[in-house]
């Protein structure tokens, strides 16, 4: 596993080399964090576009951040009833491109002050605000029942892919 952080981290200066200047990181690289958002990034959205693995970060960082939830990457993506992939015994095998590109995003997301001056981030480019967004859900895989129920608290905001992002109401 930590070859595969060494070789993203790698890949990720290549790709973003302004990325590479110790000077502009906010905060310091805590790897077990960039780990839990690269899973939660690739099992939750590895086979989506850029825009769509950049929203799930972004979702799980303002989970983060907000009083409602616990305060850790690594807590948010385990919290019971959260992400159903923590709950399989056996996770299916990585496909290797797809893990990269996922622990890119989330290299460039950890740094989310820096996030914002990137230019070739495609949810900066579409102007999207993610700052309320708290929850997400694969929209083809979802039941109606499900659906209703959040829509007591939450309010459809955007579609990306296969996903929906929510936000308070």
């Amino acid at each position: 596993m930590k070859l595969f952080l060494i070789i993203g981290l790698v890949i990720s200066i290549i790709v973003y080399p302004n990325y590479s200047n110790a000077n502009n990181l906010v905060k310091p690289w805590n790897w077990d964090q960039i780990d839990c958002l690269t899973k939660g990034i690739y099992y939750e959205a590895g086979w989506e576009s850029s825009a769509g693995q950049e929203l799930v970060a972004h979702t799980i960082l303002n989970r983060v951040e907000s009083n409602k939830f616990p305060n850790t990457i690594c807590k948010v993506i385990y919290a019971p009833h959260q992400f159903s992939w923590t709950t399989f015994k056996k996770v299916s095998t990585i496909n290797k491109d797809r893990w990269i590109k996922s622990q890119k995003i989330a290299y460039i997301t950890y740094q989310r002050d820096y996030w914002w001056t990137n230019k070739n981030s495609p949810l900066i480019y579409k102007k999207i605000n993610i700052e309320y967004i708290y929850w997400f859900m694969n929209s083809k895989k979802t039941s109606n029942a499900v659906k209703n129920q959040w829509k007591k608290v939450a309010k459809p905001y955007l579609i990306e892919g296969n996903h929906t992002f929510w936000i308070p109401k």
